[in-house]
């Protein structure tokens, strides 16, 4: 049964999602607008991140690379859907230097800033730290540096940060770095590729189901990816 404030909080994520994608503009803490495509998802792929999250029934996420703060009022909803109280990490260190903390703004106008925790430090400094501190999350969705390097760290220590049995989501399996990504974590690791099929929205996604049980493997184990 949803509360009153879930469903408050939940409406007021709807209205600047519709106003961003009626108006494909969104505006940055200088009052500067910032156009939502080519870099913002498409609405329906937002909304497969929200039944995404919805159906796995996470209290949390963490999310690596807020960018225009799309994705974290897509998330957000999948998980006011079941919750009221919830707690969520995005980290992008490029916030305010390049995008003009447009990502902040729209957790601050979706009333999400209680809920959703921000860090401008680079991924590969904070999630190490997150690991050895024994923090987990039911979901992550990672959506930060492109390179083949920056995807295999973040998608890593991902995995050290998941929950057994979560899901992690990689965003833009259309890159070639991606793809080698989830190659490697699904050969080598053992990561369960849950993808939707192509043709669909969700396809955009590489959704990766992390084994209650991580396969031991021997120390000299390396599959070609």
């Amino acid at each position: 049964m949803t509360t009153t404030i879930e469903r408050v909080l939940a409406d007021r994520c709807q209205s600047v999602l519709a106003d961003a994608y009626e108006t494909k503009k969104l505006f940055g803490r200088s009052g500067a607008p910032i156009e939502v495509f080519p870099t913002g998802m498409t609405r329906d792929s937002g909304d497969t991140l929200t039944e995404l999250i919805a159906n796995e029934g996470a209290a949390n996420f963490l999310e690596v690379g807020l960018g225009l703060g799309l994705s974290t009022v897509f998330l957000s909803l999948g998980i006011l859907r079941h919750r009221e109280s919830f707690d969520a990490l995005t980290l992008d260190p490029f916030q305010e230097s390049h995008w003009d903390s447009v990502g902040l703004e729209m957790i601050r106008r979706a009333g999400l800033s209680d809920r959703v925790k921000f860090e401008k430090q680079y991924s590969e400094y904070v999630l190490p730290r997150l690991a050895e501190a024994g923090t987990r999350f039911d979901f992550i969705f990672v959506d930060g540096g492109h390179l083949f390097d920056n995807a295999f760290v973040d998608t890593f220590f991902a995995v050290r940060l998941a929950r057994p049995g979560s899901l992690i989501v990689l965003d833009d399996r259309w890159m070639p770095a991606i793809q080698k990504t989830a190659a490697f974590f699904t050969g080598n690791i053992g990561l369960i590729d849950e993808s939707a099929p192509k043709g669909t929205p969700g396809h955009r996604f590489i959704s990766l189901r992390v084994p209650r049980e991580m396969k031991v493997r021997k120390w000299d184990h390396f599959a070609d990816f």
